[in-house]
């Protein structure tokens, strides 16, 4: 198994430690979009790596990487195997079905290489702006050169160990999305009203769930936001992501049209509860959901979870305007 020496590390700005990277470097840089999608794996990680065109505009194919490596912040060894993917959007929805998808990390890398070594300047969609490295190591080499390398291009370019990384771009972006729900949910300013919102669609997630889109959106104000006034208003864009769903009758599902949802109910299935749905928020399950399409068979399921996704740009309406 081929391995490497890696370090991760906080920046507030790729733009100012560039320069000092094209000083260093021998080679580099090379622009690279890549999106990575991460599978359930009991024994390390697993993803996907899809990549964006080449400079000619060419498809380049995918990698699929399975790997070990410890959360450390600071030098830490990393053990790979690696196999090019020609059909990635394939390969994903297989491994999505067979294993479950646990995360999705976007970004753009530049690379720059200081003889054996990587360096990545990463932007991360939703976490700003890393620095990696990447001592590459031969076969059976002690790990303790690859270290040494790496602790001397750390101080070479500047990086101190408040700066360091213990956690995978993946982990850092799950972390970020709880505490967004939870601050969401200790105060949510709207819930979401499904009866009388407008369906747009209901499609597979890929990962054993389902993505309700809502063409119009109901927001009913919050007891504390009424206090101070505020109306229902209608939201464009906001989005149900229903997670680990059963009991669901997939011909059903599949004559279910766009069109007004005449009624909609959201139960706690321990204790049989109707609960709200905050907007933008998370409820946590199981839970029992019941829909009544107004073009279409009623439908009923069980859940894990689901989350109320409403952008922050989403267009707002009076309730009137609809």
């Amino acid at each position: 198994m081929a391995s490497n020496i890696e370090i991760k590390a906080r920046l507030s700005s790729l733009e100012a430690i560039e320069p000092q990277v094209a000083a260093v470097a021998t080679q580099g840089p090379v622009e690279l979009l890549q999106d990575d999608t991460f599978f359930t794996c009991d024994n390390g990680r697993l993803k996907l790596r899809a990549f964006g065109p080449d400079a000619q505009g060419r498809a380049v194919p995918a990698d699929l990487i399975f790997y070990r490596r410890a959360d450390a912040a600071g030098p830490r060894a990393c053990h790979y195997r690696l196999s090019a993917c020609p059909d990635p959007d394939g390969m994903r929805v297989l491994l999505a079905e067979a294993h479950g998808q646990t995360g999705r990390v976007r970004k753009r890398r530049l690379l720059y290489l200081v003889g054996r070594t990587r360096i990545h300047l990463d932007r991360v969609e939703g976490l700003g702006d890393f620095l990696e490295l990447e001592v590459v190591m031969r076969d059976g080499e002690p790990p303790e050169a690859g270290l040494a390398e790496a602790r001397a291009l750390m101080a070479q370019l500047g990086i101190g160990a408040d700066q360091l990384v213990a956690q995978a771009y993946v982990d850092l972006l799950a972390a970020r999305e709880a505490a967004q729900d939870a601050a969401r949910q200790a105060t949510p300013d709207w819930l979401l009203d499904l009866a009388d919102s407008e369906l747009a669609s209901v499609t597979p997630d890929g990962a054993g769930g389902l993505r309700l889109r809502l063409a119009v959106a109901l927001l009913a104000p919050t007891p504390s936001r009424r206090a101070e006034g505020a109306e229902a208003e209608h939201a464009l864009g906001v989005t149900l992501h229903v997670m680990a769903v059963t009991g669901l009758d997939a011909a059903a599902l599949a004559e279910v049209t766009a069109g007004r949802i005449r009624q909609a109910r959201l139960v706690d299935a321990a204790s049989g509860a109707t609960l709200a749905l905050p907007c933008p928020g998370r409820v946590d399950g199981p839970l029992r959901i019941e829909l009544q399409p107004a073009h279409g068979p009623a439908l009923r399921w069980q859940a894990g979870g689901l989350r109320v996704e409403l952008p922050d740009d989403a267009r707002r309406l009076g309730v009137h305007a609809c």
